[in-house]
């Protein structure tokens, strides 16, 4: 799998994966990409100018991306605020094929537009996309990037019409995040002033997600890529914290009562290790769990 500059010879795929993602949004319900826009005219232009991306493993695209080193006209007012007015790259037309949706693929074309990025001297990226594609403001806020508020396109097919711009700061001399800290973020996502989308997420919206990154944990422990791995794991554990979040403020349990119930839970089913139960295999501590498990549902109902 490698990143490249898109050819002309690209176009009959990239035609595909562009048709099948302008269903999926109309499917979906949401009018992105409904008005003529991506087209084949458009994308070969951006291969012409050395714009046009590609994700390409043995022959086949994965996702494509347009990556643009100049300002963006459309970014030149916002309702809203951009974290700060320095120079920045960003990134366009960013698609996934359909049968690559839910395997990291636009994460890996993120992070590899950051990397340019970053080798041509820019602190910054912008990126826009629909209010109602919640996938992408997913992957996006996956990535790192900050909801700024909402722009209007300037030009082309779709020119009027309301984008999210999103911000991501490329150089953060921050030391390793720690749990509390994270959990900080996430209630400032939530809270009046955070992000609109953090705001409206409830736990049935967030199903999907953890869905999806639980899939996405999978299949990087099926291709043995431990960075992915590890992303991935951070993103179940968004998922967890910030369904912990939406029940605190429900005033049903605090992320606090999850850690607590699943400590007690541990130390009750392993009475081999916190008690004077003897085991002697992986099978026999095995056993022991389910029976305690057994034992413990048989309890709960007869409360």
């Amino acid at each position: 799998m490698k990143l490249r500059l898109g050819t002309k010879a690209d176009l009959p795929q990239l035609e595909q994966i562009i048709a099948a993602a302008v269903e999926q949004l109309h499917d979906a319900g949401i009018d992105q990409w409904q008005k003529g826009y991506p087209n084949v005219s458009l994308i070969e232009q951006d291969i012409e100018k050395h714009q046009n991306y590609v994700l390409d493993d043995n022959g086949q695209i994965l996702g494509m991306f347009m990556f643009q080193r100049d300002d963006d006209v459309s970014y030149g007012t916002i309702d809203g605020a951009w974290l700060n007015s320095e120079p920045y790259a960003s990134m366009h037309r960013v698609c996934v094929a359909g049968n690559q949706k839910g395997r990291g693929v636009a994460g890996i074309m993120f992070r590899a537009g950051i990397d340019m990025a970053k080798s041509l001297g820019f602190s910054n990226m912008r990126i826009d996309t629909h209010p109602e594609n919640h996938r992408m403001r997913h992957a996006l806020e996956k990535a790192g990037y900050v909801c700024c508020g909402e722009i209007h396109l300037a030009d082309g097919p779709e020119k009027g019409d309301v984008r999210v711009g999103y911000h991501l700061l490329l150089d953060h001399n921050h030391d390793k995040y720690n749990f509390a800290e994270f959990k900080e973020i996430i209630a400032e996502l939530r809270s009046g002033h955070g992000c609109p989308w953090d705001r409206e997420q409830t736990h049935e919206s967030l199903k999907v997600c953890l869905t999806d990154e639980s899939q996405e944990v999978l299949d990087a422990i099926d291709n043995h890529d431990m960075e992915n791995l590890c992303e991935e794991l951070g993103d179940v554990l968004l998922q967890v914290v910030l369904n912990s979040q939406i029940a605190s403020e429900n005033r049903d349990f605090t992320l606090e009562d999850v850690i607590d119930g699943v400590s007690r839970k541990m130390i009750r089913r392993h009475p081999h290790v916190f008690g004077d139960v003897k085991v002697n295999s992986a099978e026999e501590s095995l056993t022991l769990w389910r029976e305690i498990k057994k034992q413990e549902k048989e309890e709960k109902k007869n409360i």
